[in-house]
């Protein structure tokens, strides 16, 4: 299986796969923020609930070699 492949799939049994989004469609509305000028797909999108999950998906992403972005609301304005 693919790396990223792999990764999407252990990111599935960690968070369960409502949580983790990998739709071109559903992915697109994480693209930017209010900043459009700084645009860039990502690959996954997941959503986590503990700081637990937090750190597992950090490590997934290191296990990896894929970057991880956290998000905040998305507003940019900050």
């Amino acid at each position: 299986m693919p790396q990223k492949e792999q990764l999407i799939a252990e990111l599935s049994d960690l968070l369960g796969p409502r949580n983790v989004l990998t739709d071109a469609t559903a992915l697109s509305v994480y693209e930017c923020d209010a900043a459009p000028s700084f645009k860039a797909m990502p690959d996954v999108v997941v959503f986590a609930d503990t700081a637990q999950q937090v750190s597992d998906i950090v490590k997934l992403a290191n296990k990896h070699n894929t970057p991880f972005i956290a998000r905040g609301g998305g507003t940019g304005l900050s």
